[in-house]
Formats: structure tokens, sequence, C-alpha cells
């Protein structure tokens, strides 16, 4: 595998890692305001988060099974496709609750997040 590649595939392990360990922590640790608050919409934000983290992680496998093959490389165009979305929608929370060290992050994965769906793809 080409090091651009190994780039793409350490992103997706990273940030797909991340973001299912955020959510984890997150929802044990009782430290999501909307969850004690019973809002059920939480749930639905919390369970395509943790999908998108699954579907980077499982894209990132299949990348390293067989780089080479053009079915590798729909689950790599499917998660990133997931997680721009997310990198989209998700700071406008933490544009409302001022909470610049969460927008710096969603900052920083898109500093990762564009190199490695160029590497991954060219």
């Amino acid at each position: 595998m080409t090091a651009g590649l190994w780039f793409a595939v350490v992103v997706m392990i990273v940030v797909g890692a991340g973001i299912v360990g955020f959510w984890g922590i997150s929802v044990a640790g009782g430290s999501v305001p909307e969850i004690r608050a019973g809002t059920r919409e939480i749930w639905f934000h919390v369970a395509a988060e943790v999908l998108t983290g699954a579907a980077l992680v499982a894209a990132a496998i299949a990348t390293i099974a067989d780089p080479e093959a053009s079915w590798a490389a729909w689950p790599s165009a499917g998660a990133f496709g997931m997680l721009v979305y997310t990198l989209i929608q998700s700071p406008g929370y933490y544009v409302d609750h001022r909470d610049p060290a969460m927008l710096g992050m969603f900052a920083g994965v898109w500093v990762v997040t564009i190199p490695a769906i160029v590497l991954r793809f060219v």
C-alpha cells in the first residue's frame, strides 16, 4: 500500500474509533444533557454518529484487506460521505453552546479528512 493510502486508513481508524469512543464515554458518563432531559431526538443523532464511526473503521479494514480492489473503495466512499455530513452538521450544536475546544476539534478533523479523501481515491 502507498503512504497516501496508509494515511487515509489511519485517519479512518482514528476518527472512526474516536467518534465511537466519544459517544460511549459521553453516554456512559451521563454527560449528554439531552439524554438526561429525556429528548429522544438525541438518540438518532448518537446512532448516526456511531454508525459513521463504525463505517469508517469497516472501510479501513476493507482497504487493508485488498487495497487494489474496486469493491474496497465503495465502503470508503460511503464512510467518508457520512463523515463529511457529520462534520458539517454537528458543529452547529457547539456553536450554539459557545464551545471553542470542540469547534477546534472539528476543524482539526477537517484538516486530516480532506487530504485523506483525496489520497484514498487518487
